[in-house]
C-alpha cells in the first residue's frame, strides 16, 4: 500500500504509515502557528512524487502564497507548469451542494486536497443541516477518491482548542502547532493529537521555520536507536594519555571544565591536535566570543607553545558560529542548533561556554533539553566537546555525569616560599574516563607529551 508524506521526515517518522489513502488530516494552531507552512509542505511533496495536489484557500491570494512559500524553498511554479499542483482561491459564497460539488470536481485522484482554511468555509455555512453535510463531506470524500485531504483551522490566541463540531472527532489524524511566549522569546511545538493507525511514542515535540528548509522537527532520539561506532578510536596525540584513556570515538562526549576565574586554555590545545592529526571538520559554537576572537584565541595558543603549524588546519578546518543564548528560548535554542549542525555535517562539534545558557535556566528544564540534544548528536556520531566555567557543584555533575570523558582543570600556586612577593602558579588537569582510572598532568608535562606526539604529523 502506497503510503502519503508530510514531507517532514522526522513527522513522517512519527506517524509512520498513518497517512494511508482515504485519510482526514487535521492542522489546527494559533496565528502564525505554521498551518499554512505544514499545510503546504505536505501538499509540494507529495506532488514532487507524482501526487497531484490541489491547494484551495478562502483568502490567501495565489501571489503572495507563492511567494512566501519560495522562500521556505518550496517551488510551485515548477510543479504548477507540470500541473502537478493547482492554486485555487475559492470564495465562500457559493451554496452548500455547489460547493461541495466544486471542492470534489478540484479533488485529485489518488492526490492531495487542501483546505485552508476551515474557518472561513465553515463560517459561510448557515444552518445544522449544511453543517452536517460538510462534516459528511469531509469524511468521505478522501475515500471517494483515494487520496489525502488535509484542513486547516485556526485557534484563537490563548486557547489550543477550537469548537469545529464533528469534525475532530471524524478526522484520521490531528496536529496541533503550538506557539508560546517565554521570557519574551518565541517557542514552538508540535503535538500529535490523534494519529489512527500508529503508535506515536512522542505527543509533542519542538519545531523551527527556516528561510530555504522551511520545517524542521527535533524529537528526542530512543536509546535503542543509538548505535556505537565501531570505528577505530581516535588516538590522542599524547602516548600517556591515549594509553590511559583509550583515545575517543565518534559519538562521545567530552565536558571540559574551569575555574570561572582561572580559564585555561591548554586543553584546546588537545582540541586543536586531534582536529590536525585526523583532518576533522569541526564546528564551534560559542556562546561567549565572535568568530575572530575565538580564532584569535586558538592562534595565541600555538604561539605559546611554538606548534604554528597547525594554524592551517583551524582555517581549513573549523567554522564558528556565535549565538547569543539568550536571544531564543530553550528549546528554539537547542532545535536551531541542531540544524546548524546538520547544515555542516561535521566530525567534531564543540560547544564553548557552555555555563551562560544553563546560569539562566532551571536545572530541570536545562538539561532535559541537553540531555535531548546530546543523544541526537550521539545518533549521528558525531565527537562532542562541552567547555564551560564551573557554576555550582549541582550542575557540574550533572554535566559530568552526561558525558564519556570529563577533563577538569585546576590551579595550584607553591606557598613554600613565604619571602616571595610573586607566588608562581600552574595548572593541572584532571582526566576522568568512563571506565578508567582517573588520572591528572601538569600542563607543562601536557603540552610536552603534545608536542612530542605531534613531531611528524
Amino acid at each position: 500500500m502506497k503510503f502519503f508524506l508530510t514531507g517532514v521526515n522526522e513527522l513522517d517518522n512519527l506517524l509512520k504509515e498513518a497517512l494511508i489513502p482515504g485519510t482526514l488530516l487535521l492542522i489546527t494552531g494559533n496565528p502564525g502557528a505554521g498551518k499554512t507552512t505544514l499545510a503546504a509542505t505536505i501538499c509540494y511533496n507529495n506532488a514532487l512524487i507524482g501526487r497531484k495536489c490541489t491547494y484551495i484557500t478562502f483568502q490567501e491570494s495565489k501571489s503572495k502564497f507563492m511567494l512566501f512559500m519560495s522562500r521556505l524553498g518550496l517551488n510551485f511554479s515548477e510543479l504548477e507548469s507540470k500541473e502537478l499542483f493547482k492554486f485555487v482561491k475559492m470564495p465562500v459564497t457559493l451554496d452548500i451542494k455547489d460547493l461541495l460539488t466544486e471542492l470534489g470536481n478540484l479533488f485529485p485522484e489518488d492526490g492531495v486536497l487542501v483546505l485552508d482554511s476551515i474557518n472561513a468555509l465553515l463560517s459561510g455555512v448557515k444552518g445544522k443541516a449544511s453543517r452536517s453535510l460538510l462534516q459528511n463531506f469531509f469524511y468521505e470524500v478522501p475515500t471517494y477518491k483515494n487520496g489525502l485531504l488535509v484542513l486547516t483551522a485556526e485557534v484563537p490566541i490563548g486557547k489550543e482548542t477550537l469548537d469545529l463540531g464533528d469534525v475532530e472527532f471524524v478526522v484520521d489524524v490531528y496536529i496541533v502547532l503550538k506557539q508560546r511566549i517565554v521570557r519574551g522569546l518565541v517557542e514552538r511545538s508540535l503535538e500529535v493529537r490523534k494519529a489512527r493507525g500508529s503508535e506515536v511514542y512522542i505527543a509533542e515535540t519542538p519545531f523551527i521555520i527556516t528561510s530555504g528548509k522551511g520545517i524542521k522537527l527535533f524529537p528526542p532520539p530512543k536509546l535503542e536507536e543509538i548505535y556505537p561506532t565501531s570505528e577505530t578510536p581516535y588516538s590522542l596525540p599524547c602516548k600517556a594519555l591515549n594509553e590511559a584513556l583509550g583515545g575517543l570515538r565518534r559519538g562521545e562526549i567530552v565536558y571540559v571544565e574551569y575555574p570561572p576565574n582561572a580559564r585555561a586554555l591548554t586543553h584546546n590545545l588537545l582540541l586543536l591536535a586531534l582536529i590536525h592529526q585526523y583532518k576533522l571538520k569541526t564546528f564551534v559554537i560559542s556562546y561567549r566570543y565572535s568568530e575572530a576572537e575565538i580564532k584569535r584565541l586558538l592562534y595565541t595558543i600555538l604561539e605559546r607553545v611554538n606548534l604554528t603549524k597547525l594554524r592551517d588546519s583551524i582555517d581549513e578546518l573549523i567554522t564558528v558560529r556565535s549565538i547569543n543564548p539568550f536571544s531564543l528560548s530553550l528549546s528554539q535554542l537547542f532545535s536551531y542548533e541542531l540544524s546548524l549542525i546538520e547544515e555542516h555535517n561535521p566530525d567534531l562539534v564543540y560547544f564553548h561556554g557552555v555555563e551562560i545558557p544553563a546560569m539562566a535556566r532551571s536545572l530541570e528544564d536545562y538539561i532535559g533539553e541537553l540531555t535531548n540534544q546530546l543523544y541526537t548528536l550521539k545518533k549521528s556520531h558525531r565527537l562532542v566537546i562541552r567547555s564551560g566555567s564551573f557554576i555550582n557543584d549541582e550542575r557540574s555533575r550533572a554535566f559530568a555525569s552526561l558525558a564519556d570523558l570529563v577533563i577538569k582543570s585546576e590551579v595550584k600556586c607553591d606557598e613554600s616560599k613565604d619571602d616571595d612577593f610573586i607566588k608562581p602558579c600552574r595548572y593541572y588537569y584532571i582526566f576522568w574516563r568512563t571506565g578508567r582510572v582517573p588520572l591528572m598532568i601538569n600542563e607543562d608535562d601536557l603540552i610536552k607529551c603534545l608536542k612530542t606526539g605531534l613531531e611528524g604529523v
